[in-house]
């Protein structure tokens, strides 16, 4: 046994590893800025309404985050790619990729980010035209169309208010731009490979090391600790995840044994219901009873619970007061997280009473005289209810799954809307600290069910 729960126990490392691993993979491919979102959120300069970043800006706050390093501890590029390319600040990083991919040499890109990079020093006061001061203020934010540099260098051209040697840089980036795409690199060459190597100086690197060390950082959105952030939500996640597991053990053991001993029409009934309610998504239940018993809209005697958005949360109080002050909160997504498990576990439960009931052993201790009750709590209950032990593992990662969509429905200050929120926020810090914590109490749950298991059965062989 202690054998086998070392090696379970040593497996739980490469779990997390591909986890972590899958998860910076899948934030890298999902849309969005985590730079610009963060100096949306943080900074009070910009409104949402007329948000605008220059390049400085957007460069200091990205090494600020660590997300102006590469993403891994190699590159495969072609090779008309030039090496210098990651010593480029983000924002000239992504103008010089556009055009590489154009096959534009990297001399003139060079040329072309240097004289971006002095027009950008000159201060767009009330000196000059209102066509110079917007396309300074374009320039600043890095467009990535050399279409679009072009045109503003042509109106920097013509703006006589300017410095000569700012107008000669504007002039130079026309007549650069203007022969993009002639000398580029040859053809052929993208379709050699070169490998470039950034040592441990990465994104992945450091995204595995918070992880190791615990350390996540801030989070993005408003720079308190993620830890911080999620040990608040994981109380409402795992008080909300008990209650239903209690519920739906409690009942379902009760219903499903019932239906399975006695068997008849009322276990054609149970199992018509079970059915029913197993079919129906959560996160429509959940709907529906928000709209229903949350709103007088349907009539007074509808509106039983109080809005699902209204928690009341303090700092300054205790758990257990916050939890007597939300206590008609939880009745909506504790009833539909309870429904489905509810469903699985009795249907899970009569099968097991169905099948143990039919064996052999049933009918030779009634042959021998033996009272229906003792059969049926010495023997059949016990052994029919050994695989709710086991399937305890697989219910809760489906309780933790089925309970961020209701936390997001009824917006419950727990783990699944604190992530939900993240994801929307490129708040990764959190993501991360939000998927550990599930995993590894997935994975914990599934060697606690299995070593329980044999526990009761001695006869399970691991």
């Amino acid at each position: 046994m202690l054998r086998y729960v070392v090696r379970r126990m040593a497996l739980v490392f490469p779990g997390l590893w591909i986890l972590v691993s899958s998860l910076f993979i899948l934030s890298k491919m999902v849309p969005g800025d985590p730079v610009l979102a963060a100096m949306k959120e943080q900074s009070e300069l910009f409104s949402s309404a007329d948000f605008s970043v220059s390049s400085r800006q957007y460069a200091q706050k990205s090494a600020q985050l660590g997300l102006d390093r590469p993403n891994f501890y190699f590159s495969i590029l072609p090779a008309t790619y030039d090496r210098q390319l990651y010593e480029l600040p983000p924002f000239e990083q992504k103008f010089a990729l556009e055009l590489l991919k154009e096959n534009v040499s990297w001399d003139k890109i060079q040329s072309l980010v240097k004289r971006v990079n002095e027009l950008q020093d000159i201060e767009p006061d009330s000196t000059l035209q209102s066509e110079s001061r917007l396309a300074l203020i374009t320039l600043s934010q890095w467009p990535a169309d050399p279409k679009v540099l072009m045109e503003h260098a042509q109106v920097l051209m013509s703006d006589l208010s300017l410095a000569p040697r700012f107008q000669q840089a504007a002039k130079e980036i026309r007549t650069t731009s203007k022969a993009l795409n002639a000398n580029g690199g040859t053809k052929w060459q993208q379709f050699l490979p070169q490998i470039i190597w950034h040592g441990s100086d990465n994104q992945y690197h450091h995204w595995l090391s918070a992880v190791v060390t615990l350390d996540l950082g801030p989070s993005l959105v408003d720079g308190r600790s993620a830890w911080t952030k999620i040990l608040l939500a994981l109380r409402w996640t795992l008080l909300l995840n008990l209650i239903s597991l209690m519920l739906a053990y409690g009942l379902g053991i009760l219903l499903g044994t019932y239906a399975g001993w006695k068997g008849g029409s009322w276990d054609r009934v149970f199992q018509f219901a079970m059915y029913i309610l197993y079919a129906i998504p959560i996160f429509w239940l959940a709907t529906v009873l928000v709209v229903f018993f949350s709103t007088s809209e349907y009539g007074s005697w509808t509106n039983i619970f109080p809005a699902t958005g209204i928690w009341h949360t303090s700092s300054n109080g205790s758990f257990m007061s916050m939890i007597g002050g939300n206590v008609t909160q939880l009745f909506i997504p504790v009833i539909a997280l309870s429904v489905h498990l509810l469903a699985f576990v009795s249907r899970q439960m009569r099968s097991s009473m169905v099948a143990e009931k039919g064996k052999s052993y049933v009918w030779h201790a009634r042959a021998f005289g033996i009272g229906e009750r003792r059969i049926f709590w010495k023997h059949v209950f016990r052994n029919a209810s050994s695989p709710l032990i086991t399937m305890l593992g697989t219910l809760i990662p489906a309780a933790i799954g089925g309970s961020l969509v209701v936390e997001v429905i009824c917006n419950v200050p727990g783990m699944g809307r604190l992530m939900f929120d993240a994801i929307f926020g490129n708040d990764w810090s959190v993501v991360i600290g939000v998927v550990l914590i599930s995993g590894v109490l997935t994975m914990i749950g599934t060697l606690v069910s299995d070593v329980l298991y044999k526990w009761v059965d001695p006869r399970v062989s691991l």
